[in-house]
């Protein structure tokens, strides 16, 4: 529901944008960043807790992520199911909306911060296993 909800956002933001062509890829695309933007926070926090290796010692490795989330949010996001999601979340009320608006700027400035964080959590430490 909540990523549903993410990506019908993130589509919204694309209609308001100079590219009225694209929506549907734009909000994917976007979609699949900030869902890379997670596990990067994720694998470099348990990198420096020493739970787990960190994932992106290459920028190889990086890329790869990236593409694999990127096809696959499209994928997932296209067709009959983004038609679904926009009619779904289109008949929201004026409540609804400005809710899930905060919680989207919300979501984002967490994602920010957090990422800041991380960076001053053992500043430079990331173990090589």
């Amino acid at each position: 529901m909540i990523i549903k909800y993410l990506w019908y956002r993130l589509y919204r933001a694309a209609l308001k944008s100079g590219l009225k062509e694209t929506p549907f890829f734009l909000a994917s695309l976007t979609f699949s960043l900030l869902i890379h933007l997670n596990v990067f926070e994720l694998s470099s926090l348990l990198a420096k807790l020493d739970i787990l290796p960190f994932m992106y010692r290459t920028t190889g490795q990086a890329k790869v992520m990236s593409i694999i989330l990127a096809v696959l949010s499209y994928i997932y996001f296209r067709g009959d199911r983004a038609k679904a999601i926009i009619d779904r979340f289109s008949q929201e009320t004026d409540k609804q909306r400005k809710r899930g608006y905060f919680l989207f700027i919300a979501y984002i400035i967490l994602l920010v911060v957090a990422f800041y964080v991380l960076a001053f959590f053992k500043p430079g430490y990331l173990p090589k296993w």
